[in-house]
């Protein structure tokens, strides 16, 4: 079965906006998530934490980055696409052949109603859930830590939230 002149076109111009948009939310997340995966891995060298617990915090941190960068990547997705189509004269081929700014804007605005849709799924239902989770694991790893052993003399502890601890000697 052979597609229609118009869906053709809509999917190629929804597969030139939507590879750089997949790349640039990768890279996008990565470099959100660095701050977050320093922090892990001290905490993991601290407190010697297993590697699925590293895992679990860092899947738990993921909406959040995720809120912030799928619109990010979709407008470098729309950016790069778009301009690559204009750039080698795609767009000026299609206007000749009668195909109008309104079906090249479809796949564009079809990509943009799914990253709002997701990004408002994720504000609403999977970020408050994640960060409640996130706190449950970190309030188990402070109750299951010693705090005893890890007071130094001299030295601030900070690793209780909302509290900060010096000790002048430690017995």
């Amino acid at each position: 079965m052979l597609l229609s002149p118009p869906r053709l076109i809509a999917r190629y111009v929804f597969r030139e906006v939507m590879f750089p948009t997949v790349l640039g939310l990768g890279v996008y997340v990565l470099v959100f998530l660095m701050n977050a995966l320093f922090e892990l891995a001290e905490l993991a060298m601290k407190r010697d934490l297993p590697a699925g617990t590293v895992v679990t915090l860092l899947l738990l941190y993921l909406p959040r980055v995720l809120v912030m960068t799928i619109p990010m990547a979709i407008l470098l997705g729309v950016l790069v696409g778009v301009g690559r189509l204009s750039t080698d004269s795609e767009v000026i081929a299609l206007r000749a052949a009668g195909v109008s700014y309104w079906k090249l804007l479809g796949p564009t605005l079809a990509l943009g109603a799914a990253g709002w849709a997701l990004g408002s799924y994720l504000i609403l239902d999977v970020e408050p859930k994640a960060n409640y989770r996130r706190h449950q694991v970190y309030n188990e790893l402070m109750h299951s830590a010693d705090v005893r052993r890890e007071i130094k003399p001299r030295v601030f502890f900070d690793a209780i939230p909302g509290m900060l601890l010096y000790a002048d000697e430690v017995r």
